[in-house]
């Protein structure tokens, strides 16, 4: 949302005109518009530091990328925000759901993961999460990149299916669509309490 803008309206980074002969703390206030516009300022020296340490230069992501795994988490980005809608999304964007969904135009879990996969990949995967998990190649749990489908099961649901699902960012979170009343958001991490106790299937395109 900082980079590319809300869908409400809200500027992004790109959007600004100018900003890349700003300093950061300029630019940092262009898009967030603090109440305290130099407020940014006292951090940039101490961050230009941190990123020129050797470490930080070299260093990779522990979970591993791919092209198509980022523009799937790119894909899902894009909707942070959106209505969760049940049964809602296509292969387009968001739609109308039915049932609790028939008002509102947003994404169910499933119909978010399908949407992304087909905008970054081309690929068509079944509608509903249980399908999906089937459709994918299986990845091991300690081994989830971006653009890896999450899948949770828990006691209540039969064997063999998966009552959620989501998109791992690549930084140890996902970005899925929750609930009814709720909108596409960002889990910052799957590892712990709730999420860790329920996921226990990851595919990969």
């Amino acid at each position: 949302m900082f980079f590319n803008g809300g869908r409400g309206g809200q500027p992004g980074l790109l959007s600004i005109a100018g900003y890349m002969t700003m300093s950061v703390t300029q630019a940092a206030q262009a898009v967030q518009r603090s109440g305290f516009p130099d407020a940014y300022a006292q951090w940039e020296r101490l961050a230009t530091r941190l990123l020129g340490l050797p470490a930080v230069e070299a260093a990779t992501c522990a979970a591993g990328t791919s092209a198509a795994g980022s523009a799937i988490v790119a894909a899902a980005m894009k909707w942070i925000g959106t209505p969760y809608s049940w049964r809602g999304g296509d292969l387009d964007g968001p739609t109308l759901g039915i049932e609790s969904g028939a008002n509102t135009v947003g994404f169910d879990c499933s119909g978010l993961a399908r949407y992304a996969i087909h905008q970054a990949t081309g690929r068509v995967i079944p509608r509903v999460a249980t399908d999906q998990a089937a459709a994918l190649t299986p990845v091991p749990l300690d081994q989830i990149r971006a653009g890896d489908l999450l899948f949770f099961h828990n006691s209540a649901d039969p064997p063999g299916v998966y009552h959620h699902v989501g998109i791992a960012d690549g930084q140890g979170g996902m970005i899925h669509a929750p609930r009814t009343g709720a909108f596409v958001e960002i889990v910052p991490s799957v590892r712990d309490g709730y999420w860790m106790t329920e996921l226990i299937g990851v595919g990969r395109v």
